[in-house]
């Protein structure tokens, strides 16, 4: 893939590439540069897959990120637009097929795996609280140990002190 960005004479070639976290609870479109520095990429950006509006191929309203004349017909088949809150990125892929999978993929994900993300993090705050409760019913349940076992010791200790319980 190539990236257009605005004002740019010529596309710069990208990786891009759908990640989820390994908690499940968020996932990001990423692009980079195939460049390396120091084994460390070269300008990585990403979305957050949630804050995505919009995927589709690219229209003369994307023009800014073309030449004067705007996106030719090869481009328009070959290039599509991702939209996240303000911002907007135009990537190139090498063929149209390339093109119409990945609005396809990423269409999907915003459909599917946005909704199972939302579940993921709700669940998982769920379960925060719930752990949270189970500690703070354990730590309540300590005191009250440490409370009743500081006067049953002593009751116990003057008990056998006095001669020990009657019969």
């Amino acid at each position: 893939f190539t990236r257009r960005t605005t004002g740019a004479k010529a596309p710069t070639p990208m990786w891009i590439q759908l990640s989820v976290e390994k908690d499940e609870c968020s996932a990001k479109v990423e692009w980079r540069s195939p460049q390396l520095v120091k084994n460390l990429a070269v300008g990585k950006e990403s979305f957050p897959l949630d804050s995505i509006t919009a995927v589709r191929k690219v229209t003369s309203a994307q023009a800014e990120f073309f030449d004067s004349k705007g996106p030719s017909q090869r481009e328009q088949e070959t290039s599509f637009v991702v939209i996240a809150d303000k911002k907007s990125v135009v990537f190139e892929a090498n063929s149209q097929e390339d093109c119409e999978a990945w609005v396809n993929a990423l269409q999907q994900a915003m459909e599917i795996y946005v909704k199972v993300l939302d579940q993921n993090r709700q669940k998982k705050l769920k379960d925060e609280k719930r752990q949270k409760e189970i500690e703070d019913r354990k730590a309540s349940r300590d005191k009250r140990r440490e409370e009743y076992a500081k006067a049953g010791m002593s009751n116990t200790a003057r008990i056998m002190a006095q001669g020990g319980a009657r019969t």
